[in-house]
């Protein structure tokens, strides 16, 4: 019991000093959506899941992205950031093509905050995908919704 209670008493301790936000995210691309949920630790860092979908065309695409974002300037009316995760991607199986795809993703954007409700903010970023040794950019804006202050 002891061997359990310590880690529980420490994690505890720790997450009483460490601020902490859920927040959601929306995101549009030429072509794609994006939907995403986030935690926001110590206003630093930002692990984030995505989901999104091909729009406008017969064949769809389903994208999982998990993503860990770091704030690299924090103020107050914006943020600028970089980070690193992994893509996953299928291609719906109407067309026939179902094909299953992983790659490293890596995010570089701003998080801008115009108004005075500094929960709502605007999103921009641009993301680089590795995969078979080739590059792809896909460039994304959004909005940004941060649950508590």
């Amino acid at each position: 019991m002891k061997k359990i209670a310590i880690p529980i008493l420490l994690a505890l301790i720790l997450n009483l000093e460490s601020k902490a936000q859920l927040g959601t995210t929306f995101y549009q691309s030429p072509g794609f959506l994006t939907a995403g949920l986030m935690y926001e630790y110590n206003n630093f860092v930002r692990p984030e899941i995505r989901i999104g979908s091909t729009i406008g065309s017969f064949s769809s695409t389903n994208v999982f992205e998990l993503l860990v974002n770091i704030d690299i300037v924090n103020k107050a009316d914006y943020e600028f950031y970089a980070g690193a995760g992994l893509i996953a991607a299928g291609f719906n199986e109407r067309t026939g093509i179902n094909q299953a795809i992983l790659a490293l993703s890596v995010p570089v954007g701003f998080n801008i905050y115009p108004f005075e409700n500094k929960q709502f903010g605007l999103h921009i970023d641009v993301s680089t995908f590795v995969f078979n040794e080739t590059f792809d950019f896909l460039p994304r804006w959004g909005i940004r919704y941060k649950f508590r202050k």
